[in-house]
This record gives C-alpha cells, sequence and structure tokens, in this order.
C-alpha cells in the first residue's frame, strides 16, 4: 500500500497492489472517506507500478 499525493490538488490516494483470486496482478486506487475507503480505479497493473511492487515482495522475502 501507498499514499499517493496529487499534484492537481485533489484528495489524495491510497494505492493497493497485488493479485487477485485468479493470480491476475492488480492495481486498486482508492481515497478515504468517512468509514472507510472507496475505490476509485481498478486495472491490471501497469509498468509504472511493477518496480514498487517487485521491491514490496523482495522487502517481505516474497520475491
Amino acid at each position: 500500500m501507498a499514499v499517493i499525493p496529487d499534484e492537481l490538488g485533489r484528495q489524495e490516494r491510497i494505492v493497493f497492489l497485488g493479485r487477485d483470486d485468479s493470480g491476475r496482478l492488480l492495481e486498486v486506487m482508492a481515497v478515504p472517506i468517512e468509514g472507510g475507503l472507496l475505490v476509485i480505479h481498478v486495472m491490471d497493473l501497469r509498468p509504472k507500478w511493477r518496480g514498487r511492487y517487485q521491491r514490496a515482495l523482495e522487502e517481505r522475502g516474497m520475491a
């Protein structure tokens, strides 16, 4: 998970990177709302996030 500040002054996004139940790599973005999170974006993991995902796996000894 990463919190990404928004350059356009919008609410910051929380980014989750990982596999779904079928093993597909996804990026999921959410914004905090009262009482939880609202998911605003889900798609296949793009190249711009792959390095960060790989580093997170290595830090957790999962690579």
